[in-house]
């Protein structure tokens, strides 16, 4: 019994407590498909939702797999790696993704005041504060769009532009080329959000799951002898302390003590008869 109260312990301390970008610490929410994180010189992983992810691992997506980051503060901010994609996270405090492949949308909602948000591709960073915005890199070069309020965009050997909330931006030669965001991308950013806003919410059970994980060994180790009272000692505990209460009230009623018959009451035993 007491293993089983120190695993839902663990498991109600990793659900209740925050996980804070300035820790330098992210959680996975919404994996689905085959989703591997790279961690140095480490084995390569399998990536599960309530994972923690630590500057310095790479992220990748599959075909037909995708995954969300959560930076927990306040408030939370999450980031959504599309199929086929790799993202490194290179720095959690303050945020830098590296996008080296693929598609990524960020939700970022708001931060600490001298914090800094980047998201780079091969060819420029996109520096962001408050708002929702999408980068990607591929065969055709990079872009980048800002969904929500405005990002400012830096080219690789080119002077920062800001990038107005309802446009993109290809990024090529050191230059920028903007266009103005359509439905399908309105859609696509309607639909992101809220896989960002369900994966925030989804991050502390996920945690809670994976602290279960980690510490369903305790189901199996033997007791130790030490540890063998408590719980287990409460029946015989309370079966003594009935029999003291027992012995107690006979030897006052034996004596004529103070109970409500003690002095001559008409309940049984008044006047000390037994």
């Amino acid at each position: 019994m007491t293993k089983r109260l120190v695993l839902l312990l663990a498991v109600c301390l990793a659900m209740t407590a925050p996980v804070s970008a300035a820790e330098g610490r992210a959680r996975a929410s919404g994996v689905s498909g085959d989703v591997t994180v790279f961690s140095g010189s480490s084995p390569s992983r399998r990536l599960a939702s309530g994972d923690a992810v630590v500057a310095g691992d790479e992220i990748r997506a599959a075909a037909n797999s995708k995954c969300s980051l959560v930076l927990e503060g306040k408030p939370s901010s999450a980031v959504k790696i599309e199929p086929s994609s790799t993202v490194r996270v290179s720095s959690l405090d303050p945020v830098r993704l590296d996008v080296r492949g693929g598609k990524l949308f960020a939700l970022v909602n708001g931060l600490a005041k001298g914090s800094t948000f980047e998201v780079s591709t091969p060819t420029a960073i996109a520096s962001v504060r408050g708002t929702a915005l999408g980068a990607e890199t591929g065969a055709a070069g990079d872009r980048f769009y800002a969904f929500e309020n405005s990002i400012e965009v830096t080219p690789q050997g080119g002077v920062p532009a800001v990038l107005e909330e309802g446009f993109g931006a290809s990024v090529g030669g050191g230059a920028l080329e903007t266009f103005q965001l359509g439905d399908a991308d309105r859609e696509y950013f309607r639909e992101s959000a809220r896989e960002a806003e369900e994966a925030m919410k989804e991050v502390p059970k996920a945690a809670g799951e994976e602290a279960a994980r980690s510490l369903l060994v305790f189901e199996d180790d033997p007791m130790p002898s030490d540890l063998s009272t408590g719980a287990d000692a409460m029946p015989n505990a309370k079966e003594e302390t009935r029999e003291v209460g027992a012995a107690e009230a006979f030897k006052k009623n034996d004596s004529g003590g103070t109970g409500t018959g003690g002095q001559g009451g008409t309940s049984p035993g008044g006047g000390g008869d037994i």
